[in-house]
């Protein structure tokens, strides 16, 4: 939600995390790994960002990119 809004991430590497977020605008960091998540959380704060997440987020992680995927997959399923 905060990408589609364009503002920047900085999110723990779990789960699909590293899918989910914009390589150009957001910072990923191992969970658990403290140190990381307050110099992200700095660098994020205080630099230009160079694109907008959002653009990222409307290109391929858009709830209608992914009905449009469902869609696709279920006429598959259906030949």
């Amino acid at each position: 939600e905060a990408q589609s809004c364009g503002k920047p991430v900085v999110i723990t590497d779990v789960g699909a995390c590293r899918e989910a977020i914009c390589p150009k605008t957001g910072s990923l960091v191992m969970a658990g790994n403290y140190k990381a998540l307050v110099e992200s959380l700095n660098y994020q704060l205080n630099r230009a960002l160079p694109s907008s997440p959002r653009d990222f987020v409307i290109e391929g992680k858009s709830i209608m990119s992914m009905i449009q995927a469902y869609n696709r997959l279920s006429e598959s399923a259906l030949v």
